[in-house]
């Protein structure tokens, strides 16, 4: 079975990373610096995923196969963001849902946690912001490209 994956998170450092993979492999990425010394652990994470056995499996495909499904995906975003108004217990695992709209044959879910009191009280504006602009971030990732080390391993 197939996946895209798109996943938008907050170091603690401040940097947001955006991305999609496609098979477990990140294929589009885009990164926003934060201020200060990095760090790379995460602030926040919501992460919108895509099972199906016909799911598109270039990277260009995707994202437009993702665009396509920007109103059942801004749909089940707010409609998570409105049951965790209150926020989430941050001691507990991810907040889990599987999507009642979509494409016959994609099973979805979102996918959300954050790791301290006041990131988790706020974590529906972070899913009403990403309902907001989901448009907008699909089209700003760019090609993933690893990095090889000196020793000719990919990072």
């Amino acid at each position: 079975m197939a996946t895209l994956v798109f996943y938008r998170q907050k170091r603690r450092d401040g940097g947001i990373r955006t991305g999609l993979d496609i098979d477990d492999h990140t294929a589009l990425h885009r990164f926003f610096p934060g201020d200060g010394d990095s760090d790379p652990i995460l602030e926040w994470f919501v992460d919108v995923r895509a099972e199906g056995q016909r799911l598109p499996k270039d990277p260009e495909a995707a994202r437009q196969w993702l665009s396509e499904q920007s109103e059942a995906v801004r749909q089940e975003l707010l409609q998570l963001a409105e049951q965790l108004q209150a926020g989430i217990d941050f001691n507990s695992w991810p907040v889990r849902r599987v999507f009642s709209h979509g494409p016959r044959g994609v099973r979805w879910t979102i996918s959300c946690s954050a790791v301290r009191r006041f990131q988790a009280r706020s974590i529906a504006e972070v899913l009403r912001d990403l309902a907001s602009n989901w448009s907008r971030y699909l089209k700003q990732l760019r090609p993933f490209e690893a990095v090889v080390t000196p020793d000719g391993q990919e990072s």
